[in-house]
């Protein structure tokens, strides 16, 4: 009778045991999980923000076309309007240097958003491996929850 009552005392203490550990890895599970959500919603809007500088920066990219544009028609203008030597020479001198200006800024808005693109993708690539790895982790605490439980 002694031994069976600490044999009962013994499995009870063992059972609250393994429910004090199922409890743990739950509260375990929880905390990856919400950290998990809280960086993945940190990089969505890190997406954004990065989407919202290349819908910007493009708005930008097509004003300056748009000014090259003007340029070269002001150009043709003063160049079929005639006038003065000496000040068709400075005022074409000054269009050119314009234009080329802003032809400079296109190529070079035009590669940050290459860079822009390509970090983009990297950062996608990152997010989608982090999602992974969350549900991996997540899987492994399921496997270990009903491995507890069996």
């Amino acid at each position: 009778w002694e031994s069976m009552k600490a044999q009962k005392v013994e499995s009870l203490a063992t059972m609250q045991d393994l429910e004090t550990k199922v409890r743990e890895r739950k509260k375990v599970q929880e905390e990856r999980g919400s950290k998990a959500n809280e960086e993945k919603a940190g990089q969505e809007s890190i997406v954004s923000n990065l989407k919202d500088q290349i819908r910007r920066k493009r708005v930008r990219l097509t004003s300056l076309f748009n000014e090259a544009r003007r340029l070269e028609e002001a150009l043709e203008v003063l160049k079929t309007d005639g006038g003065e030597l000496e000040y068709s020479v400075r005022q074409k001198t000054k269009e050119r240097a314009a234009a080329l200006k802003a032809s400079n800024e296109i190529v070079r808005k035009r590669e940050n958003l290459e860079k822009e693109k390509e970090r983009l993708l990297l950062l996608q690539q990152k997010v989608r491996g982090e999602m992974q790895l969350c549900a991996s982790n997540r899987q492994v605490l399921l496997d270990g929850i009903d491995e507890a439980k069996s």
